[in-house]
């Protein structure tokens, strides 16, 4: 009887630990995760392809509108434009269940990520290239949750 409560209290102290580990950032990506846009959750990203994807399609004005969805929830993301050097450019502007990251100085909006914690089946986005040409591709990190999630995927590229 004594090694069965041992072995509970060993599980539960395991159990505890591993969920210490295994953090998110409810309020969005810290901005020391623009760039290599890996998420400091304590876990090694998924290998496997993502079951997600980043839309892009480009409006009359130069904007760009994104949306992220997938085949399952997502708790968080961080998404940016990438210029042919690999330099995060142009800027987001503030849409629902999201904010801006100022990954490239101060009041850039050059990422955008969640605002909260709270399961989302899909974002949409807009992004300005301010002043930017050639073609941009968005790489874009997505998290199911704390434990699971998708770094530095990547779209085609958009022609500017």
């Amino acid at each position: 009887m004594r090694q069965l409560a041992l072995a509970c209290a060993a599980a539960a102290a395991c159990a505890l630990l591993l969920a210490c580990q295994v953090q998110g950032y409810a309020k969005g990506a810290p901005e020391g995760s623009c760039g290599d846009m890996v998420p400091q959750h304590g876990v090694d990203p998924q290998k496997s392809p993502a079951p997600y994807t980043l839309t892009p399609v480009k409006a009359k004005d130069g904007s760009v509108s994104l949306t992220l969805k997938g085949g399952k929830t997502f708790k968080g993301f961080l998404v940016q434009g990438r210029d042919a050097s690999g330099k995060a450019v142009g800027s987001f502007k503030v849409t629902p269940g999201a904010r801006t990251v100022d990954c490239t100085g101060p009041n850039s909006a050059s990422g955008a990520t969640h605002s909260g914690p709270e399961e989302k089946s899909s974002v949409s986005l807009t992004w300005e290239p301010k002043g930017v040409s050639g073609p941009i591709t968005f790489w874009y990190t997505v998290a199911h949750n704390g434990g699971e999630f998708w770094v530095a995927q990547k779209t085609q590229s958009v022609a500017l």
